[in-house]
């Protein structure tokens, strides 16, 4: 008698090609010369063989030598060092794609740390508990409108892919989100938002300008697009931040749980699902990519941080105050 039916698993249909096809190994060539980037100041543990012989004029195999290191350890030490945005590679040798998206996605966490110290964003203010009830309901509202417009890029993404492991991939991308939107119309419902309201609200302007930069990756350039959900999504070990800091908004008592519930789970589960995964797969075959393409995805990628941080501080310039519209919205009918 034949065994039940039983549909594959995700991780059954990624055993089968899914997977990054990454063979080769991620550290930087000895040919290959570095500068320091402008976070270079934070390596002090470095030491001289770290970023002080990095000139952007010697090798690394130059560089070794005159530290006095071994080949090998000193490959594995710069690696590191660029592989943590403090250092950067000159001219064209070649970059592994693994270890040119964590040197990406570190320079996009350096330059957020720093934007936030500047002044403080949405994590540290909701942290505080010092928040109205309407800045925690239009951050959900901002929050919905980013969620419900994943699916506009992510088929876009789709469409764009020329192979079915990626098509597959990004198609499991789009079920884990495509339903979000709706779930977080409930969390709205649970914070007050009226039917009428919440159908007449408009993304502010740095949302909706976030929500186009995927878009137009998505359309015309999977690789941008790849490092977008890299600098932009969660991984497994962001799991138990989440839920601690789910449980301290709830018991500040701004909101109901039921409100807060949706948007929270969805982080949760986004880490559960390890869309940085998605990201490797998405870069690992890069090989080869000239200099003038890897300087162009840091920059956007850059200002993609940039404008996600002022998406940050458009939602506490409108919404901070405890009094005024509980959503954007712009009118154009009189009366």
């Amino acid at each position: 008698m034949p065994e039940p039916l039983r549909p594959p698993r995700r991780e059954d249909l990624r055993r089968e090609g899914s997977a990054p096809r990454a063979a080769h190994g991620q550290l930087l060539d000895r040919a290959t010369v570095l500068r320091p980037t402008r976070w270079a100041r934070d390596a002090a543990a470095g030491g001289p063989a770290g970023t002080a012989l990095c000139d952007g004029r010697r090798s690394l195999e130059q560089v070794a030598e005159l530290a006095g290191l071994a080949p090998a350890p000193a490959l594995e030490l710069l690696s590191a060092l660029y592989a943590q945005g403090l250092l950067a590679e000159t001219g064209e040798a070649p970059i592994p794609p693994l270890l040119f998206l964590d040197h990406a996605r570190s320079l996009c966490l350096r330059l957020r740390r720093e934007l936030l110290a500047a002044r403080s964003g949405l994590e540290a203010t909701l942290a505080a508990g010092a928040y109205s009830r309407r800045l925690a309901v239009g951050y959900l509202v901002e929050v919905t409108h980013v969620i419900a417009g994943a699916a506009s890029h992510i088929s876009a993404a789709i469409a764009l892919a020329g192979d079915p492991a990626t098509q597959r991939l990004l198609c499991e991308y789009l079920e884990d989100e495509h339903w979000h939107g709706a779930w977080m119309e409930r969390a709205l419902a649970a914070a007050g938002l009226d039917e009428g309201t919440r159908a007449v609200a408009l993304p502010l302007s740095a949302t909706q300008a976030v929500l186009d930069s995927w878009r137009r990756a998505a359309r015309a350039d999977l690789l941008l697009y790849g490092g977008l959900i890299g600098i932009t999504e969660s991984g497994p070990e962001d799991a138990s931040h989440v839920e601690a800091l789910f449980r301290r908004t709830v018991a500040q008592g701004v909101l109901p749980e039921a409100a807060w519930r949706p948007c929270f789970e969805h982080a949760f589960g986004d880490s559960g699902a390890d869309h940085l995964a998605l990201s490797r797969s998405l870069v690992a075959d890069a090989w080869g990519l000239p200099a003038r393409r890897r300087d162009e995805l840091r920059r956007s990628l850059l200002l993609h941080t940039e404008a996600v941080v002022g998406m940050e501080h458009a939602i506490l310039d409108f919404y901070a105050a405890a009094e005024g519209p509980p959503v954007h919205a712009l009118e154009w009918a009189a009366g």
